[in-house]
Formats: C-alpha cells, structure tokens, sequence
C-alpha cells in the first residue's frame, strides 16, 4: 500500500511539473523562470515592435521583412473613382469677402442684392432702349410746341416762272409723344409766295394756307439730338390777295382748294429746361389741283389734269417747349 502511494505522488508530481514548463513556453519564459514585471511604457520611450514582444529575436535592420503575396499593398492611396455623368452639379454661389485693415480680419458679406426701381423713378423701355414713358417729364410722353419759318419754292417749272422763285413761309407744330419711338404732329403753315409773270400782267400775292397731320419716328427720342422722319396727309387752300385774277383772262383762278401729302426728315435738340429747337425739311405732294392752266388759255370742261401741279417744298427751323 505505501508503494502505491509513492507511485501515485511521483505520478502526480511529474504532470505538475509538466504543465508548468507547458505555460512557461507559451508565455515565452524559460522553464522555472519567474514572471518578470511588465514596465510601464513612458511616452519618451518608443513601443517595442510586436515581435520582440512575442519574446521572438527581432530581425536585424539590413534583412528585408518578407511580405506575403496573398496581402495586396495598402500604403498606397485608392486611384480617384472617375465621376459619375448622373450625378447633378452643385453651385457653389460666392460670397463677397471684405478684408478690415487690421491683419487677418477678413468679414465675409453677402452679395450685393440687384437694385430694384422704385414706381415713377426710372423710365420703361422696350427691347431696343426706346422710352416709352419719361418721368422727368410732366406729361410722361413729351409734349412739343414749336414756332419756326422757313422758305418754299414750287417744283414746276411753269408755277416757278409764274410766281417768284422763292416764297416765304411761317408754321407752328404741336407735337405728342416727343420722347416716344412714334409720335403724333399737327400743324399750321402758312405761306406767301409773289406773283409777277401772269400773260395778262395782273401781280398780287398767292397764300398758302395748311392744316396738315403727321406720324413721326423719332429715332432716338432719349438722346439730347434726336433724328425723326415723318409723313402724313393735309387740306391746302391758295388765296390770291393784292390783285384781280380770272381763269377767263389770266389762267389763274383766285383760289384752290386741293390734297396734300406731305413727308420729310429733320432734327430736334432737347435742352435741360424743356427747350427745343428743331429743324426740317419736307416735300408736299399734291392732288385735285385747278390753279393755273398749263397752256395759259381757258379751256371749257376743263380738269384737274388741265393744271399745273402744285408740288412744293420747303425748309424751315423752328424754336419751342417741350413739358
């Protein structure tokens, strides 16, 4: 019995000390070594590599560390993924950045918002730049009143050696919607031309009296110099004063009433009161015409075809105020 417990205690002695030198080589301790104490790392004090750790021989600097083929290198950077052609396009808007004069102070402002035009401050105008209301204008249109003279002279050759070559003229224009693209004109003119070369020697002097309505394109109408061309149509009527003359011994009857047309082109120049100074010229048509005879003879049944026409033009300039 006292040799069996013997046994048994060398038995059970033997697996003790099996197992110690089993956990002392997996720790990485030698057989009957004592665990030593981990120091404490220090932040001056660089870590140990894992392998010295381990309790492994550290490999010496000059042998390249083998890497496996079967881990692909991560140290360097992913190539950038293409963009993608559905993705939206994000604006960034700018702010406008003001810098202080002392360094570094940078104060970031919003942008300036668009100005906005206040009723009645700035004037309308259409895609090319015309005005169509003025707001420095009382009327908002442009309301012209002018004054002028000028000279005329007829454009037949019989009508030239009949009367003088040159005749004198006066007219007053009113005119609506002078800061407009297109505008309204009435007038008044008057005219006075001498007659000397009747066959029967009669002399006296032929008025012309017109009352005439016209569209006029201002070409312009915002600048300080404003182009315009005009047309429309008129009532004419000539008086003979001064002297006695009969179709029957002069081929000159004392008075006609006819159709004009008149059109032309000319220049108004607008001053900073409400001054304006214009000038013009025009050429008036003219219809149903029975003033003088072309042969100088009566002639019975006669008809407008029978006489001289009455074409004219003239030349004038004109000064007046524009509200």
């Amino acid at each position: 019995m006292r040799e069996m417990t013997k046994i048994l205690l060398s038995a059970c002695t033997v697996c003790a000390l099996g197992q110690g030198n089993i956990a002392r080589a997996q720790s990485g301790q030698a057989p009957g070594q004592t665990p030593a104490s981990q120091p404490t790392p220090s932040p001056d004090t660089p870590s140990a590599s894992p392998a010295a750790s381990d309790g492994q021989p550290t490999p010496p600097d000059d042998q390249p560390t083998p890497t496996s083929p079967a881990v692909p290198d991560t140290s360097q950077p992913p190539p950038p993924s293409p963009p993608d052609p559905t993705s939206s396009t994000t604006t960034t808007t700018s702010t406008t950045t003001t810098t202080s004069t002392a360094a570094g102070d940078t104060t970031a402002a919003p942008a300036p918002a668009p100005a906005t035009a206040e009723p009645g401050t700035e004037s309308n105008t259409d895609m090319f730049g015309f005005e169509w209301h003025n707001p420095r204008l009382i009327s908002g249109i442009g309301v012209s009143t002018t004054l002028g003279g000028g000279v005329v002279q007829f454009t037949n050759s019989t009508m030239r050696g009949t009367t003088s070559n040159i005749g004198g003229l006066w007219d007053l224009h009113v005119t609506f919607g002078s800061h407009l693209p297109l505008a309204l004109d009435l007038a008044y003119v008057g005219t006075a031309t001498h007659i000397a070369g009747l066959p029967s020697g009669n002399t006296g002097t032929l008025i012309g009296s017109a009352a005439e309505g016209t569209l006029r394109w201002n070409v312009l109408p915002h600048y300080v110099w404003t182009p315009y061309v005009f047309g429309g149509v008129g009532y004419q009527r000539y008086d003979v004063t001064g002297g006695n003359v009969t179709l029957s011994d002069s081929g000159m009857n004392s008075s006609d009433n006819l159709l004009s047309v008149p059109a032309g082109l000319g220049f108004v120049w607008r001053g900073n009161n409400g001054l304006v100074a214009d000038i013009h010229g025009t050429y008036r048509f003219t219809w149903f015409q029975d003033l003088l005879l072309k042969n100088g003879a009566p002639i019975n049944g006669t008809s407008s075809s029978d006489f001289v026409k009455l074409n004219n033009w003239q030349a004038s300039a004109a000064i007046g105020y524009e509200f």
